[in-house]
């Protein structure tokens, strides 16, 4: 058994998801959840209910830093080959991350990557921005940049 199919035979173990599975290189971990999207949506939907350990608590500001840049890392991989089910996946526990910790380090990655979207990865993700007004918010600076996909630009935009 592998590391993909422990973490999703253990929905529930903090420790295998936030530890062990962010430390899979997005360029294997990639292909590998990949070749099953069921259980890669399993194993991504699994992460997202990790934003606290099993006592409530949160995780070390590192920790937060190393899942949301993973989670981006797969959804960069998931856009860059055009496997939509997984960026799907992949960009709701991310930003489900973001909108429960407001970290800047990996918002300063995920800022041009999500002003660089185009085309249906653009309606994907603006859709799951929309659904996550509490990370959208984060990168409110994207909806200034012309360069960026409207749909993009209108799911971040703020009045306040």
């Amino acid at each position: 058994m592998d590391l993909v199919d422990l973490v999703a035979d253990r929905p529930r173990d903090y420790e295998l998801h936030v530890h062990a599975l962010v430390l899979l290189h997005a360029d294997v971990a990639g292909p590998v959840l990949s070749r099953n999207i069921p259980q890669a949506t399993e194993i991504l939907h699994a992460l997202a209910s990790h934003t606290r350990d099993e006592n409530g608590s949160w995780p070390e500001f590192q920790e937060m830093d190393q899942v949301m840049l993973w989670l981006w890392r797969i959804a960069r991989y998931a856009d860059r080959t055009a496997n939509w089910d997984l960026l799907e996946a992949a960009a709701t526990a991310l930003f489900t991350w973001d909108a429960s910790y407001d970290q800047w380090t990996p918002q300063d990655s995920i800022r041009p990557w999500l002003a660089g979207i185009t085309g249906h990865a653009a309606h994907i993700v603006a859709s799951l921005l929309r659904e996550h007004p509490g990370s959208a918010c984060h990168y409110s600076a994207v909806a200034a940049d012309r360069r960026a996909h409207q749909e993009i630009r209108a799911a971040v935009f703020t009045t306040d």
